[in-house]
């Protein structure tokens, strides 16, 4: 037989005989493996030539190769990296499954052995090279291509369970803080002019329920009215005026007829948000009914959150550029549906412009001068519809050259995978993630501008949240309370303390009590505390919103009230009593001058009787015109008025020796007066008469019976010091507050039996002020009670 003719040797054919067989039919083996693989595996027919046969010329010499050198360890690594490159570019065609590899390398294997047997049977060391070769190609490339989709789809699902996992805790948030806000909110979307957002505290305020489409025209359907009883225009509706006209409202009181015809006021708050362009986006309305003055929780529901999913895996288009000016050879469907022309024949200068796709001309001409390979991710590039309307996508461009039996390169092969959607997507999330901060800071601002101090902790006690108004009150901004506990904050005294609350509230119980709040500057506050859980997913408490309404003012509202109340009664009580004393007191004298009257009449021939009788009538007389001078006197004071007064020069000493003097022929010899200097000035004598006769019969009426009641004169710093002493039963310290007040009487003067209106002590003091000075008193049992009345020493002129 001639020799190199194969077909016809029974002799078993050695390794480098098989290897020179290989390559003399190198070109019929790819042939066969090209027909068969067309004809067996759909996926095969996806592709044209030179995709179909990727790297199989380059796998022949590598085994040819092996085959010649006995199966050198060089060569089948070879074989693995020939067949990773193939896992490799396989992966990236998605008509291609790792079954649809495996199948290739069985038909693989099927046509070199059929074609090498053709010349005769192959010794076992050579078929097991060539199996050996083949294994380690397959196993390499069924690999590399279950690592690299196992990998794209990892990523994609581990970015969208993260970034879904980040909206659904936001959402919660939003939608728990929405529910509990004690005051009516809406969000009204500005280019709509449809409520977005709103709560149940809103509806229940304006009676009716607000739908999500409701447009700003239908706002006549309210009840908002003028105090004329007219109702509001379009226009009028704060919320309008903040979309339309970008006006804050602040504070607005509006009239609003409820469905049972009565009215009531509402307090309307309304605020246009912008976007960092200046553009109004929505605007926020809060509501509380003035009427009823209540305080309640604020919180803002933001729905504005529309999320979409997005799919990370896209289809992938194949072309392939032949020579150095890149001439369009061959384009599969997707790629030309990608790019929306049929560029085939044509350079990719001639199919694409400059401004399409010039940054990539370069890229392909380094590629085709280097032989090395270029991955482009996420490349925006032009695509052409239809209608002749532009648009835009993104790709992933792989640039491989690929070469020519004599190895040089012959062209590139482009694998261009469409990731538009995955981009899509991840702007959608950034979007998303943007828009979601946006709301956060809307809330926050929200949150910062109600008068009520909000906090968010979880389970643990730690703050998330916590608005300006509550972080004032311990003089530090809201960031520094982030992260840190109740007793971290506050102290282990008061986390104590409220341990019993946010056990309750964490069980899933909205709590509600006052507390007093000790501030860092010493100040004490009322507040008025709500704690609302906040429930996860699962029905469990994950944590828990605090409303801290400040109370102090109201508190002490209502205890002013009380106290006046009260004070209103004893001064009823008093009016009473007094108008019963006075009706006695003015009668007694009354009667007794009217007696003397008929007596005197019967005693017409006794001159001494006659004029004992009239001076009798004189006195009673004097003694009714006393008490009405007071009573009068007392009422000036009542209204605030000072008394009226006639100055003249007057010796204090004087007056007090004649009162003094007067009292004693009354109460016997129990005054002493006690002056060191002679004290003059410019007063109203009758004025200190009645000081001294009102203190002096008080000394009487309540000191100590037969102890002295010492009258002193002193002049100091240009004013006069009168203080009158006398001993006893002290008065008690609670009531000299109130000692002066008109109609009031100290429990000791009650005590005593001495019948009294209460109005001496007021006339001292509204006498006292008249001139300009004061009157003041202190009692103990050592020292006894003192009243000092101070008054200044006037000129004359």
């Amino acid at each position: 037989m001639p020799q190199g003719t194969f077909e016809s040797t029974p002799e078993s054919l050695d390794g480098y005989t098989v290897a020179q067989r290989l390559r003399e039919r190198k070109a019929e083996i790819i042939e066969a493996y090209v027909s068969a693989a067309r004809s067996e595996l759909e996926a095969a027919r996806t592709l044209d030539w030179d995709g179909l046969v990727d790297s199989l010329p380059e796998l022949i010499d590598n085994l040819a190769d092996a085959l010649q050198q006995g199966e050198s360890v060089a060569n089948l690594q070879e074989s693995a990296r020939i067949g990773m490159k193939h896992g490799q570019i396989r992966a990236h065609q998605n008509a291609y499954s790792l079954n649809a590899v495996l199948i290739e390398y069985r038909l693989l294997s099927r046509v070199i052995f059929t074609v090498l047997r053709q010349g005769g049977r192959l010794e076992f060391q050579t078929e097991d090279i060539i199996h050996d070769a083949l294994h380690r190609g397959v196993a390499n490339s069924a690999s590399e291509f279950t690592r690299i989709r196992s990998k794209v789809e990892q990523e994609y699902q581990a970015e969208r369970e993260r970034v879904l996992q980040e909206l659904q805790t936001a959402r919660s948030l939003l939608e728990a803080v929405i529910r509990h806000l004690p005051v009516g909110v809406s969000v009204t979307d500005a280019r709509t002019e449809s409520a977005l957002v709103r709560n149940e505290e809103v509806e229940r305020l304006i009676e009716r329920p607000v739908s999500e489409r409701k447009t700003a025209e239908e706002f006549a359907l309210y009840g908002a009215i003028h105090a004329d009883g007219s109702p509001y225009a379009v226009g009028e509706y704060p919320t309008v005026r903040a979309i339309r006209k970008g006006e804050t409202v602040r504070d607005e009181e509006m009239l609003y007829r409820r469905l049972d015809g009565t009215v009531s006021t509402l307090v309307v708050n309304s605020t246009p948000i912008r976007d960092g362009h200046g553009n109004i986006t929505v605007a926020v309305t809060t509501v509380y009914d003035l009427t009823e003055r209540r305080r309640l929780e604020i919180e803002l529901q933001n729905s504005r959150q529309e999320l979409r999913d997005f799919f990370m895996q896209a289809p992938v288009a194949l072309c392939i550029l032949s020579g150095p000016e890149h001439v369009f050879t061959l384009a599969n469907p997707l790629y030309l549906q990608m790019v929306g022309r049929d560029p085939i024949g044509k350079k990719v200068r001639e199919a694409f412009t400059e401004e399409e796709a010039g940054k990539f001309f370069k890229i392909l001409d380094e590629v085709y001068r280097t032989g090395i390979p270029y991955i482009g991710k996420e490349q925006p590039f032009p695509r052409q519809k239809e209608r002749g309307e532009a648009a835009r996508f993104s790709l992933t461009l792989g640039y491989h050259p690929f070469r020519g039996g004599d190895g040089r390169i012959k062209g590139i092969l482009a694998i261009i995978q469409d990731v538009t959607e995955q981009v899509r997507a991840r702007q959608q999330v950034e979007e998303s993630e943007a828009a979601l901060r946006q709301a956060m800071e809307q809330l926050r601002i929200v949150a910062d501008s109600v008068p009520i101090h909000l906090c968010h902790l979880d389970r643990d006690e730690r703050f998330l949240f916590m608005n300006k108004a509550a972080a004032e009150m311990w003089h530090l901004p809201p960031e520094q309370f982030v992260g840190k506990t109740i007793r971290q904050v506050a102290g282990d005294e008061t986390q104590r303390a409220l341990h019993p609350y946010t056990l309750q509230v964490l069980q899933g119980e909205i709590v509600s009590y006052e507390s007093p709040f000790h501030a860092p500057d010493g100040s004490v506050r009322t507040f008025l505390n709500t704690y609302t859980p906040q429930f996860a997913p699962d029905g469990t408490v994950r944590g828990f919103l605090v409303a801290g309404t400040d109370i102090t003012d109201r508190k002490k509202s209502e205890e002013a009230l009380r106290k006046s109340l009260v004070s209103l009664q004893e001064e009823r009580e008093l009016r009473e009593r007094f108008v019963s004393t006075l009706a006695h007191d003015l009668r007694t004298p009354l009667t007794a001058a009217k007696m003397s009257s008929h007596l005197l009449s019967r005693g017409a021939d006794d001159p001494a009787r006659l004029q004992k009788l009239a001076s009798r009538i004189a006195d009673n007389i004097d003694r009714a015109d006393q008490l009405i001078r007071d009573m009068l006197d007392t009422s000036r004071l009542k209204a605030g008025e000072k008394l009226p007064l006639e100055l003249e020069r007057c010796c204090l000493n004087e007056v007090a020796k004649q009162v003094l003097e007067e009292l004693s022929t009354i109460h016997g010899d129990r005054f002493v007066l006690r002056a060191a200097s002679t004290i003059e000035g410019f007063w109203s004598c009758g004025a200190i008469r009645r000081i001294l006769e009102n203190l002096c019969g008080n000394g009487v009426k309540y000191g100590a019976p037969h102890r002295p009641v010492t009258v002193s004169l002193k002049e100091e710093g240009g004013a006069a010091r009168l203080q009158v002493h006398n001993e006893g039963m002290p008065i008690p310290e609670t009531e000299l507050p109130n000692l002066f007040e008109p109609f009031h009487r100290s429990s000791t003067a009650r005590a005593s039996g001495e019948r009294g209106w209460g109005l001496g002590l007021s006339l001292v003091k509204g006498l006292a002020e008249a001139h300009g000075g004061t009157v003041s008193v202190s009692s103990s049992e050592e020292q006894g009670t003192v009243f000092t009345v101070v008054l200044p020493i006037s000129q004359p002129g």
